[in-house]
């Protein structure tokens, strides 16, 4: 577990290390990937390595079949690729040495007609680590330091065709960099409590497009330019007791750095939490955490092939001019076992948030607006489950209610993730003979959206553009999406082949063709359909969406050895 996670949890990823006295190999294809993961250890555990990579190669088949059976704009020159690496030495008798490594790119590097071009663009994040486990004074201990990054690139280019038509992408750049040294003392299974000590230093760096009402709308002349750097400090110290049939947990992690607005130089973050058995099968809990979060994403940025979707964020960290976000969140809740199967559960919590970089909620027109301000974040749901967790099948029936609302600017207003009802089903069951069923059932009701009105620009031959009715938007948030169903099957199987395995999937997405909303795409407003004089129809005004996602089958192949 480590401290320095969000105020409701903290969630810990690690990569797998190399775990088989023989190389292993994994691949996939299907019908737009492909991937492979090896595995090895070598020299009696002394050593191990893990590689996996991914592919799309969407974009290869595409542009063949444009070559040989003569198709036309069918090329997607589109394809992401990811490779994961582990290697573990081991130093010593109590010593080891990780090193790890995450790398992800996306790439479009052509026209997709009607849709996106003139544009040649590469995005990706990346990530390393090598930590060294080594004791002290009897307890085991991890250094850490590490990398992440997130860059992206974004060129204009002459368009493959004259006479497409899509939404026009301004040249940016946009940087993301996290450096990180840490330590921490581990807790043994009979050790009371654990320490740690990090050290941060984040830095952002963006030139391009300020954000925009709609990705649609053609963006305006002026560019922004936002650079920072943060350096901050971290002790934390956390401790846990036993008394009778309740167990309690606490820490605090106290924070320091650089100047940051309306904020003290040394900041504390408390966590408790409290765990009680009243009886066999039958738990019940609580706890309270405070969180500080320095670096906030405030606008979409990069390519927007399509309406309000872009490949990327626009991040700040916290400055004089920018906001810690800090958060304080409650919860309470209880699980008991019906049987040995099943598992019956609920849980409240309330959190609230102070510090958001909201983007600008003030009605009215969208030109030269400021890119985000500073507001605050009440929530407080309940989630009740039912799972069964063991048999030939299991599955699991979920409700949770979830009420999020925001203030910036002296409006108050739902949040974006304001989700009052959601009910999720899942089940899985074994049908034999190598043979799997899934499925999932989701019902929830629409997130709020606001209403925006595109605006129109007029462009000169010189590339200026003017506009001749500038975009506005309505009041933040005031409307909500109509309620979504989506039903997913997937049936999976696979057989073992002496020393290897064959294994295959088909899945089937939105079984049901539902025709939920998508991605909002802005307001269209009244207009005469055909000659109004001659028996056209009035059509009132309304707001648009993209679809969304498409009865859609998926079918792949796997190979283990």
């Amino acid at each position: 577990l480590s401290f320095e996670g969000g105020a409701a949890g903290s969630l810990e990823l690690r990569t797998r290390a190399g775990e088989d006295d023989e190389m292993r190999a994994v691949g996939e294809l299907s019908l737009v990937s492909a991937r492979l993961a090896v595995d090895d250890e070598a020299g009696d555990g002394e050593r191990a390595i893990m590689i996996a990579a991914r592919r799309t190669y969407l974009d290869l088949v595409t542009r063949l079949a444009e070559r040989v059976f003569g198709m036309n704009n069918v090329s997607i020159p589109f394809d992401f690729l990811d490779v994961t690496g582990r290697y573990d030495e081991r130093l010593g008798e109590h010593s080891a040495l990780e090193v790890s490594a995450l790398l992800q790119l996306d790439a479009l590097q052509g026209d997709v007609p009607d849709v996106v071009h003139g544009v040649r663009a590469r995005w990706g994040s990346g990530l390393a680590r090598a930590s060294l486990l080594t004791p002290v004074r009897g307890r085991r201990s991890r250094h850490t330091i590490g990398i992440s990054t997130f860059a992206s690139r974004v060129r204009t280019a002459e368009a493959e065709e004259s006479d497409l038509s899509a939404p026009t992408v301004s040249p940016s750049s946009n940087a993301l960099t996290h450096l990180l040294l840490r330590g921490e003392i581990e807790r043994g299974d009979d050790d009371a409590w654990a320490a740690g000590y990090e050290v941060s230093h984040a830095h952002v760096d963006y030139t391009g497009p300020a954000p925009r009402a709609s990705l649609r709308s053609p963006p305006a002349n002026d560019t922004l330019v936002i650079g920072g750097s943060l350096v901050r400090a971290a002790l934390w110290l956390e401790r846990r007791w036993q008394i009778g049939s309740v167990a309690l947990s606490g820490g605090t992690r106290i924070e320091t750095g650089s100047g940051v607005v309306e904020m003290s130089p040394v900041r504390v973050a408390p966590r408790i939490a409290a765990r009680w058995q009243p009886g066999p099968g039958t738990s019940v809990s609580t706890a309270f955490a405070r969180s500080f979060q320095y670096e906030q994403a405030i606008a979409p940025a990069g390519v927007s092939p399509l309406e309000n979707f872009a490949s990327e964020l626009l991040w700040v960290v916290a400055s004089d001019e920018v906001p810690v976000l800090r958060s304080s969140i409650a919860t309470a809740g209880a699980e008991h076992w019906l049987s040995s199967r099943w598992l019956v559960g609920a849980t409240a919590w309330v959190r609230r948030s102070s510090g958001v970089a909201h983007a600008d909620p003030t009605p009215g027109l969208d030109v030269g607006r400021r890119a985000f301000v500073t507001g605050g974040a009440n929530a407080h749901g309940v989630d009740i489950s039912i799972r069964r967790l063991a048999g030939r099948w299991t599955g699991s029936l979920a409700y949770s209610r979830t009420v999020a609302a925001a203030t910036a600017a002296g409006f108050a207003f739902p949040a974006d993730e304001d989700r009052r009802n959601v009910f999720d089903l899942t089940s899985v069951m074994q049908l034999g003979r190598g043979w799997v069923w899934s499925a999932a059932y989701t019902h929830a009701t629409g997130s709020p959206y606001t209403r925006v009105h595109l605006g129109e620009m007029d462009c000169g031959e010189d590339g200026v553009c003017v506009w001749r009715v500038p975009p506005s938007r309505g009041q933040f948030n005031a409307h909500r999406r109509a309620a979504a169903s989506t039903l997913d099957f997937s049936f999976d199987w696979s057989r073992r082949m002496r020393s290897w395995t064959l294994g295959g999937f088909v899945q089937l997405r939105n079984v049901l063709g539902s025709d939920s909303q998508g991605r909002y795409a802005g307001y269209e407003p009244p207009h005469c359909q055909g000659v109004c004089e001659n028996g056209g129809t009035d059509v009132e005004g309304h707001d648009t969406f993209h679809p969304g996602l498409p009865r859609l089958p998926l079918i792949g192949f796997r190979v283990t050895f």
